[in-house]
């Protein structure tokens, strides 16, 4: 890929960790922390 082609920042979003929680009886934080492994995998 040309250099000029490539990206110099990547977002990340974070959606639907709440809803995860929720639809298994849990804090809306929870789902947040539940999160965290899969990010840490993508970066």
């Amino acid at each position: 890929m040309p250099e000029e082609l490539v990206p110099r920042q990547v977002a990340i979003v974070m959606g639907g960790n709440g809803r995860w929680a929720k639809q298994r009886g849990m804090v809306r934080t929870e789902g947040h922390w539940a999160g965290k492994a899969p990010l840490l995998d993508v970066i």
